[in-house]
C-alpha cells in the first residue's frame, strides 16, 4: 500500500514537473497580447481583423515553443509519455480551454464593437469571470497551483484597465496597459523558469528515459 502511495506521489511530481519549463507561461502571455494590441489595431484593421491576425501569430509561437521543448528542454530533463488516464484528462483540459478561448474571443469582439452600448462595469466583470474560471480549471486539472495566481492577476486586468480609463483617461478602456503588463509578467515568469531548467540541467546532464506511467 505504501509503495502504491509512493508511486502515485512520484507520478504526481513528474506530471507537475512537465509544466514547469516556462513554455506554457510564454504561450499564455502570447494569447493575452490580443487584449493589449488588438484595440490599438482596430482603428486601422477593423475589429474583426485586428483579432483574426493573431491566429497565425499563435501558430508561429506554438511552433517555436514546440521546437524549444524538443531541442532544449527534452535533451536536459527527458520526456514522459503519460498513460491513458492522464491523456484523457489533458484532452478534456484542451477542449475546455478551446471553449473558454472562443468565449473570450467572442466577448472581446462584442466589447470592441459595442463599448457605447454596454454598461462600463459589465465589460470588466464579464472578462474577469471568464478568465478566473478558465485559470481555476487549468490549475485544478493540471495540478499547478501557480495558475490560480495567474488567474487572479489576469482577471484583475479588465477592472484595472477600466479604472485607468475612468480616472486617468487611458485609451481603449486601459486594456493595452493592464493586459500588456500581464503579458509582460507571464513572459518574464516563463523565461525565468526556462532559464532555470537550462542552468540546473546542463547539456551533458543525463536525462530521464522516456517512460510510460500507468497510475
Amino acid at each position: 500500500m505504501s509503495q502504491q502511495v509512493s508511486l502515485k506521489q512520484v507520478e504526481k511530481r513528474m506530471y507537475q514537473a512537465a509544466f514547469k519549463d516556462g513554455l506554457i507561461e510564454i504561450f499564455i502571455g502570447s494569447f493575452i497580447l490580443i487584449f493589449a494590441i488588438a484595440p490599438l489595431l482596430s482603428t486601422r484593421l477593423g475589429d474583426f481583423w485586428s483579432s483574426f491576425i493573431f491566429l497565425p501569430f499563435w501558430a508561429l509561437v506554438g511552433f517555436i515553443l514546440k521546437y524549444i521543448r524538443k531541442t532544449v528542454v527534452v535533451p536536459r530533463i527527458g520526456a514522459v509519455q503519460f498513460g491513458s488516464w492522464r491523456k484523457k484528462r489533458l484532452k478534456f483540459f484542451t477542449l475546455l480551454m478551446v471553449g473558454f478561448n472562443l468565449a473570450a474571443l467572442v466577448l472581446g469582439f462584442i466589447t470592441f464593437t459595442g463599448f457605447e452600448r454596454i454598461a462600463p462595469l459589465a465589460i470588466p466583470i464579464r472578462f474577469s469571470v471568464i478568465i478566473l474560471a478558465g485559470f481555476s480549471l487549468a490549475a485544478a486539472l493540471l495540478q499547478q497551483p501557480r495558475f490560480y495566481l495567474y488567474g487572479l492577476m489576469i482577471a484583475a486586468a479588465p477592472v484595472a484597465g477600466e479604472y485607468l480609463y475612468q480616472n486617468f483617461g487611458a485609451g481603449h478602456h486601459g486594456f493595452p496597459i493592464s493586459f500588456g503588463l500581464c503579458a509582460a509578467v507571464l513572459f518574464c515568469a516563463g523565461a525565468a523558469l526556462l532559464i532555470r531548467v537550462i542552468i540546473s540541467h546542463p547539456v551533458d546532464f543525463n536525462p530521464l528515459p522516456e517512460t510510460e506511467e500507468s497510475l
